[in-house]
């Protein structure tokens, strides 16, 4: 591995963040991660770049991500830096910074900033950076450096007087949503659905979170690896059987991803977003029970990962038959 002259790496070593908020969220991020890997799926964070396949999951790398490293099937290196609560400031500059220079150096082929939204304060308190920002480096990525916004211009401004190169940086970056917080939780479960393929018994599931996610504050706190071999031992330990799974060809996305690709994509972003948090956090919508829609939901993966398949889908059903809630898990 190449040293990383110049690269702003985390000062303390010894462990993840000082806050347990922050080591919460990074443990849970990690969990999330952990599924992908158990199921083979893909994480979705860099999206049209490759396709990221977790095989190998590192914890506290001290590198340009530091927080996450990734080993893909595909055998090229990702590394993440979470980050719960980030607002616009040095922060956000030094772990974005820090990326794109592990990028230039070689060090990582990917690099990515993994956030949060804290609806607790505002839902859209970080909307320059989860929108703003993250298509601005995609545009940049694209070589396009017109019609960008401050924030975005501040970046390159960062980026030029650090003299790392804009495109070929930002091509290999980007900026990803996870939703791993007690009242904002798709993104867990999500991978809580995919847990209920992988076990034998379905009732098992929750325990099976509990465990890997145990298993990642340990994992942060011994700066250790994660293999599907140590995943399955993980589970194993807490008496929890996996299916054997056969090989697959066809690449799924989980649902509840899908809803991060649609936000970034579409021109109703904004009403997609308020839909989800109206069905997924609002007092009177969240303790809805749903279930019992797994075949559906399967349907629709299929469909997603089917380059050939119909751009558009048509759901119909007579009234409060549960389509909003389908759409929206």
């Amino acid at each position: 591995m190449k040293k990383m002259d110049g690269a702003k790496v985390r000062a303390n070593a010894s462990g993840g963040s000082a806050a347990a908020g922050g080591m919460n969220f990074h443990a849970r991020v990690a969990a999330v991660a952990a599924v992908h890997l158990l199921g083979h799926r893909r994480l979705g964070w860099l999206k049209e770049m490759d396709v990221d396949i977790p095989i190998d999951i590192w914890c506290e790398t001290n590198g340009p991500g530091d927080d996450l490293r990734f080993v893909l099937a595909n055998h090229l290196v990702v590394e993440a830096q979470v980050k719960k609560g980030l607002k616009r400031g040095e922060d956000l500059w030094i772990a974005l910074e820090s990326l794109a220079t592990g990028i230039h150096m070689g060090d990582i082929t990917y690099g990515v900033l993994v956030i949060d939204i804290d609806i607790d304060i505002d839902i859209d308190a970080s909307l320059t950076i989860r929108r703003g920002l993250a298509q601005g480096i995609v545009r940049l990525g694209e070589g396009r450096a017109d019609f960008i916004d401050e924030i975005t211009e501040q970046f390159v401004y960062r980026l030029d007087k650090a003299e790392l190169p804009v495109q070929d940086g930002c091509r290999k970056l980007r900026i990803a949503v996870m939703h791993c917080a007690d009242r904002d939780d798709v993104s867990e479960v999500a991978a809580k659905d995919e847990l209920r393929r992988l076990c034998t018994d379905a009732h098992n599931v929750e325990n099976a979170w509990t465990a890997i996610q145990l298993s990642a504050h340990g994992l942060i706190e011994r700066k250790g690896r994660w293999s599907a071999h140590e995943l399955s031992g993980v589970l194993k330990t807490a008496n929890i059987e996996l299916q054997a799974m056969p090989v697959q060809d066809q690449l799924l996305t989980i649902c509840g991803r899908v809803w991060e690709n649609l936000d970034e994509a579409n021109h109703y972003q904004g009403f997609i977003q308020s839909f989800r948090q109206h069905y997924l956090v609002s007092d009177q919508m969240a303790a809805q029970p749903f279930g019992g829609r797994d075949s559906e939901c399967q349907q629709f993966d299929v469909w997603l990962s089917d380059t050939k398949a119909p751009s558009r889908k048509l759901i119909s059903a007579p009234t409060a038959r549960g389509k909003s809630a389908l759409l929206v898990q």
